[in-house]
């Protein structure tokens, strides 16, 4: 069950915020197709945000959670490919430098989803 946490200085319209939730379920399908149907994404728009000491040029963090035992099993260059994916969304969708965009990974050992241990 991944959660996917995006922060950023900039105001989101809805509709950029659906059409990231969109693009980063292909994403993460790179995984597992099934976890797009547990995918959860949270949206934090006009963040007190800033890279290199800027707080006015667009920028972004993205945070993308997995089980860590999940994360462990995906070979490091699946987990680059699909970072490198994620940061062009981000990047498109909510017009945001490259440069400007940073994308990282946390594993959680334990997950809970409808009251069970995911596994």
């Amino acid at each position: 069950m991944p959660f996917i946490n995006t922060k950023t200085n900039i105001a989101l319209s809805r509709k950029q915020k659906e059409l990231a939730k969109t693009a980063l379920a292909d994403c993460i399908a790179a995984f597992n197709p099934d976890w797009t149907k547990v995918l959860m994404c949270n949206f934090d728009d006009n963040c007190a945000l800033s890279f290199a000491g800027d707080s006015i040029k667009p920028a972004a963090v993205t945070e993308i959670h997995l089980l860590e035992s999940a994360m462990k099993a995906i070979p490091a260059p699946a987990l680059e490919k699909v970072a490198k994916a994620v940061t062009e969304v981000i990047s498109k969708t909510f017009v945001i430098d490259t440069d400007h965009v940073v994308v990282f990974y946390a594993g959680s050992p334990k997950w809970m989803y409808n009251g069970q241990d995911v596994k």
